[in-house]
């Protein structure tokens, strides 16, 4: 990894794709070691549009993400969790695209049987499944 020093940043700093940051102080003329973080970029702009959670055929269970921001979102490290879960680095895809739509499923092949997916971007399946009549589904990362 190449170091970049530079000079004191006033301003905030735009974090278009996943960067190391580091960050040193001086203190009476002694500066300190560096502390350095990964950021990723904001993922504000994935939505959450559909909620497939009681259908007659349980395995027929989804959920439904967009992206309405205007630029592509990288979906390392992001993950479902609460009342089912699924982490997206081990799913099928690793970004959406602006306006793009997928889905992540409960059961792949009972999904496919009963939706056309040709052109569907499918993430992934989830583990467990949705409560009938309450739950929560937090997305973080």
């Amino acid at each position: 990894m190449a170091e970049h020093w530079g000079p004191p940043h006033n301003a905030p700093i735009e974090i278009k794709e996943s960067e190391t940051l580091a960050a040193v102080i001086e203190v009476d003329g002694q500066w300190s070691d560096p502390t350095r973080c990964t950021c990723l970029p904001p993922r504000r702009t994935l939505a959450v549009t559909e909620i497939m959670y009681h259908p007659q055929n349980p395995q027929l269970e989804f959920i439904e993400f967009q992206n309405l921001g205007d630029r592509s979102i990288s979906l390392e490290g992001l993950t479902v969790s609460d009342s089912v879960d699924f982490e997206f680095s081990d799913g099928e895809l690793n970004s959406l695209d602006p306006g793009e739509v997928m889905v992540v499923v409960r059961n792949l092949e009972a999904f496919r049987s009963a939706y056309t997916t040709s052109t569907m971007r499918i993430a992934g399946e989830f583990e467990d499944s949705f409560s009938d009549t309450s739950g929560r589904i937090l997305v973080h990362g």
